[in-house]
């Protein structure tokens, strides 16, 4: 809960550049084949590379946390309702597994299965679209500060990542529906980002996020 209570909030300050948030050189503009899919055999084990998207509308006081996975072929969300009121906050977890995905090395675009998919628009607009359970989305990503990328080694190549940051900060539009209640996004503040790379295999059981499960 303390985690939802200091990170939610902050998207909505995610207004700064990429250097400012991060550190880092957002000098360079990354094309958008740095979004794309990286290793589309997943050649090697303990490889992983996932595309990660949250948002937060202050309106709806709704937030979701989602994480489109290739390597292993899931797609997870968190959805957080009263999100910044700690006292009577909640969270649903969603996941589903598939057989395949669809991915280029040219951008972003991914698809799981006809309702579980990002499909980019142009390089700084995405639609993301997701179902399962009892919760579906369409959501219009939309890039407001440039992309930054760094590489995140630990302890040694124990997790060696290509972090690309593609959209620090963005403008999300769309609605998400939960258990037949449909919330408005329209005036929410998003983030997104592609990591790829190598986990050892001590640690590969934790692999697509710290942030969602599986």
């Amino acid at each position: 809960m303390a985690a939802l209570r200091h990170c939610l909030p902050l998207l909505a300050l995610l207004t700064r550049t990429a250097a400012q948030i991060f550190g880092c050189d957002d000098t360079a503009v990354l094309p958008a084949s740095a979004d794309g899919r990286q290793n589309p055999a997943g050649a090697h084990h303990g490889y992983v590379e996932w595309w990660f998207f949250t948002t937060f509308s202050p309106k709806s006081d709704v937030g979701l946390a989602l994480s489109y996975n290739a390597a292993h072929r899931g797609v997870s969300a968190m959805v957080y309702l009263h999100a910044s009121h700690p006292a009577r906050a909640s969270v649903e977890h969603y996941h589903a597994s598939f057989s395949t995905v669809t991915s280029t090395p040219d951008n972003a675009t991914a698809h799981w299965d006809a309702s579980n998919n990002v499909v980019v628009v142009d390089e700084k607009t995405y639609i993301v679209r997701g179902s399962m359970g009892g919760a579906s989305w369409t959501l219009r990503y939309e890039q407001a500060v440039d992309a930054c990328r760094e590489h995140v080694d630990i302890l040694k190549n124990f997790i060696k990542l290509d972090w690309v940051a593609y959209m620090p900060s963005a403008k999300v539009t769309g609605t998400l529906t939960l258990n037949g209640t449909t919330f408005d996004l329209s005036d929410a503040t998003g983030y997104h980002d592609h990591n790829s790379g190598r986990v050892s295999a001590a640690s590969a059981s934790e692999s697509p996020t710290r942030k969602v499960p599986r």
